[in-house]
């Protein structure tokens, strides 16, 4: 279904925090292992799906995999692949909110704390004007 989506990641790394906040409309499809979140923001694909205790976290052709578990990644950017630890330390999916916490790291060594909260709004979307969102 077309939802409107507001979504805000905060990344930590060292002494720096960068934050990324799109206001969209995307799809939103429960599955019968979790749920699939997608939306398109300047020509990139985002996307958000929960298989089982899995949570698939793409952005174009990358994705991320993170799981309450340790998860060795294959991160694919720009300049190349790059091998990242993932953990998720929380996440929460009461509609309409969600929310998730991971820490990624290299060889043991924390490179950043990333916190995600999305906010999914139903409803009329047919003109796909999100100025309105409140």
């Amino acid at each position: 279904m077309k939802v409107k989506i507001r979504y805000k990641s905060i990344i930590k790394y060292e002494e720096h925090q960068e934050t990324i906040e799109y206001q969209e409309v995307g799809e939103y499809l429960d599955t019968d292992s979790g749920f699939r979140l997608t939306f398109v923001s300047g020509g990139d694909k985002i996307g958000i799906e929960k298989k089982g205790e899995r949570i698939y976290l793409t952005n174009n052709q990358a994705t991320l995999v993170i799981s309450s578990i340790k998860l060795l990644n294959d991160y694919q950017t720009p300049y190349g692949s790059i091998e990242l630890e993932s953990e998720m330390l929380l996440f929460q999916h009461r509609k309409p909110n969600l929310k998730i916490k991971y820490v990624l790291s290299k060889e043991e060594i924390k490179i950043s704390d990333i916190f995600i909260v999305v906010n999914i709004k139903e409803g009329d979307v047919a003109d796909e004007n999100i100025q309105n969102f409140n």
